[in-house]
C-alpha cells in the first residue's frame, strides 16, 4: 500500500469516527433527563453516578465514605393549650363603717323648778309686708334644763320659728312649719337667757298661733317684744294672753310694759285663776304700766293685757312679767 492510499484510509476512518461521536452525542442529548439522585438521610448508603462501560449512565450504589453527622431534630411547635381566662369575682363593696357618734354629755339633774307657760292665739306679721316685725319671747333658765318651744294652733299656712341664745347664736334652731317643737339642753349652772322668734310665712293676712314654753327656773321671768296693741277691733293683735302654771308658789306677780310711740294709752289687765275672780284693773291713759298682784301656790293663772279702745296702732315695748 502506498502513502496515498494510507492517507485516504486514515481520513475515511477519522470521518467515520467523527460521525459516530456526533451520533452518540445526538442520542444522549435527545434522551429525556434522568432524575438526579435523591439525597438520603445521613448514615444511609449514598449513590454516586458512575458511568460503566459503554457510557450507559447507570447509577451504581456506593457506600458513603464518611459517617454522616447526627441529625439535629428541631422541636415542632405543638399547639399551645387554650388558656381559659381566670375570672376574678368582683368583691362586694364592704359597707363603710359609720363613725360612732360621740356620746352626748349627760344632762345633770335640774336645780330649779319645772316651769310651763302658754301664750295663747297671738297675731303674727306677714314677713313679706313692709314694716312687719317678728314677735320675740325671752325667758330665763336657772341651771341645767331641757327647754322646749312648741308652736301650735296656727290658723293658716306656715310660721317661721327659731330658738336661740342670742342674736348671733351659731347653734340657733329654726323651723318653717304649720306647727312643731324646738328643744335644747342647757348645761350652764348659772342663769341664762333664751329667745324664741316668730313671724308669719303665709301669703294670707291674719295669721296667729299659740306658743308653749317649758324650762327650769327659780325666779321665772318672761319678756315680750314687738307685740301689737291695736285695740278690741283686732283681738289677735291686741296685747297678749298668757297662761301660767301649774307649778306656782305663793308670791307676787309683777307686770311692766311700755308703748313704742311714747304716747299715753289706756290699758286693761286681768290676772285670775281659771273660772274664778282675780285681779282685774283698767288704767291710763299712760305711757307705761307697772302693776303687782299676789298669787296663790299650785294654781293656774291667766294673764290678759289689752287695749280697751276699739282701734289703735302701737307696739308694746319692754314688757316684763315675773311670778313666784
Amino acid at each position: 500500500m502506498n502513502n496515498r492510499s494510507a492517507q485516504l484510509l486514515a481520513a475515511t476512518l477519522a470521518f467515520l469516527l467523527i460521525v459516530l461521536v456526533g451520533a452518540a452525542i445526538f442520542i444522549l442529548l435527545s434522551r429525556p433527563a434522568v432524575p438526579g439522585p435523591t439525597p438520603t438521610p445521613s448514615g444511609s448508603p449514598g449513590f454516586t453516578p458512575t458511568f460503566g462501560p459503554g457510557a450507559s449512565g447507570t447509577l451504581l450504589p456506593t457506600a458513603s465514605a464518611s459517617a454522616s453527622p447526627t441529625p439535629i431534630i428541631l422541636p415542632t411547635d405543638s399547639p399551645s393549650p387554650t388558656v381559659q381566662p381566670t375570672i376574678t369575682p368582683t368583691p362586694s363593696p364592704s359597707p363603710t363603717p359609720s363613725p360612732s357618734p360621740s356620746p352626748s354629755p349627760t344632762l345633770p339633774p335640774p336645780t330649779s323648778e319645772d316651769r310651763h307657760l302658754t301664750i295663747v292665739g297671738f297675731g303674727l306679721d306677714r314677713r313679706t309686708d313692709v314694716g312687719s316685725v317678728q314677735r320675740t319671747v325671752t325667758f330665763f333658765v336657772d341651771g341645767p334644763s331641757l327647754i322646749s318651744a312648741r308652736l301650735s294652733g296656727v290658723n293658716d299656712g306656715k310660721v317661721r320659728m327659731c330658738l336661740l341664745r342670742n342674736e348671733q347664736d351659731p347653734q340657733r334652731e329654726c323651723i318653717t312649719a304649720h306647727g312643731g317643737t324646738l328643744s335644747r339642753a342647757v348645761f350652764d349652772v348659772g342663769r341664762t337667757a333664751w329667745n324664741v322668734t316668730l313671724i308669719g310665712a303665709a301669703e294670707t293676712l291674719g295669721q296667729y298661733g299659740t306658743l308653749d314654753l317649758t324650762f327650769n327656773a327659780l325666779n321665772p321671768e318672761l319678756r315680750l317684744d314687738s307685740f301689737r296693741f291695736n285695740g278690741t277691733g283686732d283681738p289677735r293683735n291686741n296685747g297678749f294672753e298668757i297662761v301660767l302654771g301649774p307649778n306656782l308658789l305663793a308670791g307676787d306677780f309683777h307686770l311692766h310694759a311700755e308703748f313704742s310711740d311714747g304716747s299715753p294709752h289706756p290699758w286693761h289687765l286681768r290676772v285670775a285663776p281659771d273660772d274664778a275672780a282675780g285681779f282685774d284693773q283698767t288704767g291710763g291713759p299712760s305711757t307705761f304700766v307697772d302693776v303687782t298682784t299676789a298669787l296663790e301656790s299650785g294654781t293656774v293663772y291667766s294673764v290678759l293685757f289689752e287695749n280697751p279702745e276699739a282701734s289703735a296702732s302701737v307696739l308694746l315695748d319692754n314688757v316684763s312679767l315675773t311670778w313666784p
